[in-house]
């Protein structure tokens, strides 16, 4: 159960202790998705694939195009409900939208598809509904961890490699003045 902290962008934690027939909530203090932004997390995850795990040409995409959350400090969470709007959203402009760091933590956090996790490490699988699809979720994760879920090398990893061409000077052994 949550235990404080910042949630991941998209969840919100029910605090109901009880459902309204008198039942024990089974989601008391877990996360529970928030569906419009949990629509806005499924489209980063859709974009970041669509670009073949570029995650600067995703970024730049999200910051141009959207789509984008509203200001942090105007969301408001139904009744029992909680959200603790995270620290990555800034407003570049159109809207808010995580940076690099930040999209790179949504499209590698356990949490999105159901697990919980404490400093890297899962702790309980199928701990709460999942917000995408696992095999949406994965791929996205194997362009990016190079760790997998159980903490082993990730076996499936694919990260992105950008050419470069080498710079006139790279095969020099000592570098030239800096003026000729």
């Amino acid at each position: 159960k949550w235990a404080g902290g910042t949630l991941p962008p998209g969840f919100m934690l029910d605090v109901r202790k009880a459902l309204p027939d008198g039942s024990d909530n089974a989601l008391y203090r877990r996360y529970v998705a928030y569906p419009p932004h949990a629509e806005i997390i499924l489209a980063y995850f859709r974009m970041f694939l669509e670009n073949a795990g570029n995650l600067n040409g995703t970024l730049r995409q999200i910051v141009e195009h959207g789509p984008f959350f509203t200001d942090p400090k105007m969301w408001l969470a139904p009744k029992g409900f909680r959200f603790m709007p995270p620290r990555t959203m800034k407003n570049y402009g159109l809207g808010f939208c995580p940076g690099g760091d930040g999209l790179r933590s949504i499209l590698t956090n356990a949490a999105y598809i159901g697990h919980w996790s404490v400093n890297d490490v899962i702790i309980r699988f199928n701990n709460h509904p999942p917000m995408v699809p696992l095999a949406v979720f994965m791929q996205a994760f194997n362009y990016l961890s190079p760790m997998g879920l159980d903490g082993q090398p990730n076996r499936e990893v694919k990260p992105v490699t950008l050419s470069v061409r080498p710079s006139k000077t790279a095969h020099h052994r000592v570098q030239p003045p800096p003026c000729a």
